[in-house]
């Protein structure tokens, strides 16, 4: 996957909205009140869900301020917006045109998704065969899910979610806002086909 130039992306008094004002407040809340991740995706979904409803006006001018790849490109495109001084939570915007789609990975963390825009499709992936020693790791396609905007989506690392996310060539031009549990510097790639995968180091 190639990042592109992250200064671009996005506007930057967009993080000084009243949105992720309250963004932030969730997080610092959420991680002085629980240690597992399957509390805190439980009590960030559905107030991040109401945010997006509530918030329309701050969600439009973000989604607005995004700069999209170019027609032909095939990366979509992925900002960081936010951060935790501690490095404990962090926010970031994806979007894609029609036919971009993340490589297979996973998080090493919780996470929150939610849609700004569009339709974004999850094709989720089942480890069948996990050999750590030998690095083997065999995928199966698991299902695929819809998210239309507004629709929100969680995953905890226990185990962690592989998936794949993005927008097929009939898609339309869709935006998420994603939380982490931690600053998404890394993370593993999956080679399908191979039943392999590779740390990835990213902005």
């Amino acid at each position: 996957m190639r990042d592109i130039e992250l200064s671009s992306l996005v506007h930057p008094t967009v993080t000084q909205s009243h949105l992720f004002n309250q963004l932030s407040s969730l997080l610092d809340k959420a991680m002085s009140q629980f240690t597992a991740s399957t509390d805190i995706v439980e009590y960030c979904a559905p107030l991040l869900h109401r945010l997006i409803e509530e918030q329309g006006e701050d969600v439009a001018a973000l989604v607005e301020r995004l700069v999209w790849p170019k027609a032909g490109e095939q990366s979509y495109a992925r900002r960081r917006l936010m951060e935790s001084p501690d490095g404990q939570w962090s926010i970031y915007a994806i979007c894609w045109l029609p036919g971009q789609y993340t490589p297979i990975h996973d998080h090493g963390t919780w996470g929150v998704v939610g849609v700004l825009s569009g339709c974004l499709f999850e094709h989720q992936m089942a480890c069948i065969q996990r050999d750590e020693t030998n690095h083997l790791y065999r995928l199966s396609p698991a299902g695929v899910t819809l998210l239309s905007k507004g629709a929100v989506n969680t995953f905890v690392p226990e185990p962690d979610h592989i998936h794949r996310s993005g927008v097929p060539q009939s898609g339309e031009p869709t935006a998420s806002l994603h939380l982490y549990g931690r600053v998404m510097t890394h993370y593993h790639a999956y080679d399908l086909e191979q039943g392999t995968r590779q740390r990835l180091d990213v902005e």
